[in-house]
């Protein structure tokens, strides 16, 4: 019953803000849960960076964010919609139920490993412990954070599962370990909900049956390779997944996805969460976001005016990210990660690719689909209106490079450190070329088309701007 109620008190914050992000799609039920979390989480840097309560906090930052979804909404109600609009959004909608009601049963299953009550390492050591720092206030938020004795503890790890369990532990006015593990879990399966209902909707513009049909089955499908990619660490409190999935559905709907305000908000708002999660996925966040702001003004004439634009519209989307950052700096929370190395650089970095590789085996598969698609399957993406493929792939390899940098040159004892981290940490690349790879089947199921159109550039434009 805790877990229930806690699950209501995190989605209800969320309900109205996801539906003025997404609009009235399925999206906006799997985002609500992710919204309620990143209020939850900016609630713990008010409390860490000023004072006061984290029920105060959440609470307040609730209210104001119903009240800035209400006033979006009131604004769209205002923009017309012609019959032939209407008319393409009920044949739609039975797509969206079905691609829905697909996803919510290839969840059901996985999920229902929660019963078990696995509760694993980092759960103790890092994200049930930091949610009990959380609900003891703003002074024991502080204390906790700068001891030593819990520096092993990543004191800096950004506060979104921290925050979620704080949110359980208020409801059930307790710790209770099995709130915290269970609803890190529902974040988990919502996470990648969003990830398969992206994919999904690259049938949309497609005008094949089959293409469509097969779009609606990727989305469960994706969910359920999630979760086999995760293994355990899905249901047992860790929150890998969760910024690993976050992250790959922000790559969807904003690096693949036609140019929209839709798209580009549940972008953002995936990102924010991905940011709020893990340091890895604030890495992973600003590179989507930076990327992002060069896709959606690409249409426009480089200028001082587009630049300042480009500029806003990333700091916007970057600040909520960023704010944990700043105010455990601030605050004097110090990070575990860099330092005077153990071993030269050189056999660091040989020991972190021998580590990593055997996590990279669907990278060859990923870079022949690859090949293929854009060989004889030009055409098919242009009609699904998606993004060039080299937007997924730069963000991805981006990413990598960054994740070498950091064990090359961590402090950690490498072998030990990758022993024990590298099977998480690479549940991103390891989902994204997934959702990479079935991108392309769905478009592999179109009718080849008999078409002169002219061949997209490297960098693709987008048929449509983003309209506000």
């Amino acid at each position: 019953m805790n877990v229930v109620l806690t699950l209501i008190c995190l989605v209800l914050p969320g309900v109205l803000p996801a539906f003025a992000l997404a609009g009235a799609v399925p999206e906006a039920a799997f985002l609500s849960p992710l919204v309620g979390a990143i209020v939850a989480a900016l609630a713990a840097v008010g409390e860490l960076t000023i004072a006061g309560s984290f029920v105060t906090w959440y609470l307040t930052l609730a209210i104001l964010a119903q009240v800035l979804a209400v006033s979006v909404l009131r604004g769209r109600r205002k923009e017309a919609v012609s019959p032939a609009g209407r008319k393409i959004s009920l044949r739609g909608r039975r797509r969206d139920i079905a691609a829905m009601l697909l996803v919510v049963s290839a969840l059901v299953w996985p999920l229902s490993a929660m019963r078990a009550r696995l509760v694993g390492y980092d759960a103790h050591a890092i994200w049930v412990l930091h949610g009990m720092f959380i609900s003891g206030g703003h002074s024991q938020l502080v204390a906790g954070l700068k001891d030593p004795a819990y520096a092993f503890s990543n004191p800096d790890y950004p506060p979104l599962v921290p925050a979620a369990s704080a949110l359980g532990f208020a409801v059930a006015d307790r710790i209770d370990y099995g709130v915290a593990v269970s609803v890190t879990a529902l974040l988990n399966g919502s996470a990648l909900a969003l990830v398969g209902l992206g994919v999904a909707k690259i049938g949309t513009t497609l005008t094949s049956r089959r293409a469509r049909l097969a779009a609606i089955l990727t989305a469960p499908a994706l969910c359920l390779a999630g979760f086999g990619i995760a293994g355990v660490s899905a249901v047992n409190g860790y929150a890998d997944l969760l910024w690993a999935a976050a992250a790959t559905a922000s790559i969807v709907f904003g690096l693949v996805l036609p140019r929209s305000r839709s798209h580009m908000l549940v972008a953002v708002a995936a990102a924010t969460s991905a940011a709020l999660t893990k340091n890895e996925g604030l890495v992973a966040s600003l590179i989507i976001l930076s990327l992002m702001s060069f896709r959606y003004f690409a249409h426009q004439p480089l200028s001082a005016n587009r630049v300042r634009r480009q500029a806003t519209m990333l700091a916007a989307a970057a600040a909520p990210g960023l704010a944990w950052a700043a105010a455990v700096r601030f605050k004097g929370v110090g990070d575990n990660f860099f330092g005077a190395g153990t071993a030269s650089v050189r056999s660091r970095l040989q020991s972190t690719i021998s580590g990593l590789t055997p996590f990279l085996h669907i990278v060859l598969p990923a870079i022949g689909v690859l090949v293929l698609g854009s060989m004889i399957l030009r055409a098919a993406r242009r009609r699904a209106e998606a993004a060039n493929a080299a937007w997924l792939w730069v963000a991805l390899a981006a990413w990598f490079a960054v994740l070498l940098y950091t064990y090359t040159f961590g402090n950690a004892e490498i072998h030990w450190w990758i022993r024990t981290s590298a099977d998480r940490t690479m549940i991103f690349p390891q989902l994204v070329l997934c959702a990479e790879i079935s991108i392309w089947g769905v478009l592999a199921c179109e009718p080849r088309l008999k078409t002169s159109e002219a061949q997209p550039r490297i960098w693709e434009q987008d048929r449509a701007p983003v309209t506000s």
